[in-house]
């Protein structure tokens, strides 16, 4: 059970009516923490924790987030302008910035079961996405099986979950019609351990 406290002070932090000029308010008031860590995301080669969980805090991973799943469902050019906001300090923060958030719009076009699955528990969840499809999906009974490696995921150290492609051959007894590209759903927990550095 969450203390009201901590109900109220995620509330504050997260409003479900920021508009178009908070948010590129609050991406402007980041400015100076993201440039300041440009070299050590350099160093990393990818974001330092301390830039995500900047994003998350302002309430600035859920641009696109509908508001049924607590996001802000600002307009696209909102999102735009806070990400140029955020790229003027630092171009690689300002592209992780991007797909954080447009990969929650993309997730917004599944069905609502899967975006229930991911934002349900966490309406800050953050997403990869690769759209190759490097791999084929068998049909198991009850879904698929998927599995290999995709080529790269920009941010994907950050991510809950990822949307990877892969390849559904044609059913049985098709008549040898091309593969189906699709978007698979899988939250970290599912991804080979290797892969999750």
């Amino acid at each position: 059970m969450v203390a009201a406290s901590e109900t109220t002070q995620a509330s504050r932090r997260h409003p479900a009516t920021m508009t178009h000029a908070e948010a590129v308010e609050r991406a402007r008031a980041m400015a100076d923490d993201v440039r300041a860590r440009a070299g050590e995301a350099e160093a990393l080669r990818r974001m330092p924790e301390a830039t995500i969980q900047g994003f998350v805090d302002a309430g600035l991973v859920r641009l696109l987030t509908p508001r049924a799943f607590g996001g802000h469902e600002l307009a696209f050019d909102a999102f735009a302008d806070a990400t140029i906001e955020i790229a003027r300090a630092d171009g690689s923060s300002g592209w992780c910035f991007s797909f954080l958030n447009v990969h929650s719009w993309l997730l917004a076009t599944f069905p609502v079961e899967a975006q229930e699955d991911v934002w349900r528990k966490n309406p800050d969840a953050r997403l990869a996405d690769v759209n190759v499809p490097a791999r084929q999906a068998a049909r198991v009974d009850g879904g698929y099986r998927i599995s290999g490696d995709w080529p790269w995921a920009s941010g994907i150290q950050h991510c809950d979950w990822a949307m990877l492609a892969g390849l559904v051959p044609a059913e049985a007894g098709a008549a040898g019609g091309p593969p189906e590209v699709r978007l698979f759903l899988i939250p970290r927990e599912d991804w080979p351990r290797s892969r999750r550095r």
